[in-house]
């Protein structure tokens, strides 16, 4: 499990911990204000009461206790209600930007995080890094993988892509890509969809979700690149896109 991940399980535990020790206290403190309730209801009805009325004492006890317990149950409805909706664990995987970096290591090497612009404050900030294949064609194959975000201090889209330039080097940019995208879901500790591995061996395009990721695949074709043999092959486009949803 990636730091990462230890931090969010712990959290997680934690919170838990805490709803149900808070809980079992109101629980504690209503059935106490129930019972001081009766007390006071069945030997001081007259506390609230006006003092020329001479109710009966277990009558007033009993409207006193069912008063506290419809009191303190609206309390812990109104409280509960108001209360924001738990977070998903992985929501903020994309703010961890060392994390993201390497996130496709060892597979692939870790990309760097830069501003476009550094005279435009306003300008976002990306990753990238390309790993050559061993190609077997005049133009270079390569896999690369790529980060951006509009703030510093979040990712906002990741990308696993692959230009193959020879018919030789489609199954290893294949299996490279498959690797590497297996080793991001791994590192960031999200599981990767159903499916996905399936799609990248078979060439078909994958749209999906795992979590709060948004998932998708897509395979196309380029220009034609003249091969050693003076044969000519349409460039092999692969690209792997992840964004929170």
């Amino acid at each position: 499990m990636t730091l990462q991940g230890v931090r969010n399980t712990i959290g997680g535990d934690l919170a838990e911990s805490s709803g149900g020790g808070q809980k079992d206290t109101f629980m504690a403190l209503v059935v106490l204000a129930f019972f001081l309730a009766l007390i006071v209801g069945m030997f001081r009805p007259n506390a609230v009461l006006p003092a020329k009325l001479k109710p009966s004492r277990v009558k007033v006890g009993v409207v006193y206790g069912a008063l506290t317990l419809i009191i303190a149950g609206v309390t812990g409805y109104l409280e509960q209600s108001t209360q924001p909706a738990p977070l998903e664990t992985t929501s903020d995987v994309f703010a961890n930007i060392p994390l993201l970096q390497s996130a496709a290591s060892p597979v692939l090497p870790s990309a760097d995080w830069v501003q476009l612009n550094k005279l435009d404050a306003k300008s976002g900030f990306v990753g990238g890094v390309e790993f050559q294949l061993h190609s077997a064609g005049l133009v270079k194959s390569v896999v690369e993988y790529f980060i951006s975000g509009k703030a510093k201090d979040r990712v906002d889209q990741v990308k696993i892509s692959a230009f193959i330039a020879s018919p030789e080097d489609l199954a290893t940019g294949t299996t490279t890509l498959e690797a590497a995208a297996a080793q991001w879901f791994k590192s960031v500790g999200v599981a990767m969809p159903e499916g996905l591995d399936s799609a990248i061996r078979a060439g078909k395009d994958f749209d999906g979700a795992t979590g709060p990721l948004g998932v998708e695949y897509v395979l196309s074709r380029g220009n034609p690149v003249k091969q050693p043999d003076g044969s000519s092959y349409r460039v092999t486009l692969m690209d792997l896109t992840i964004k929170r949803r």
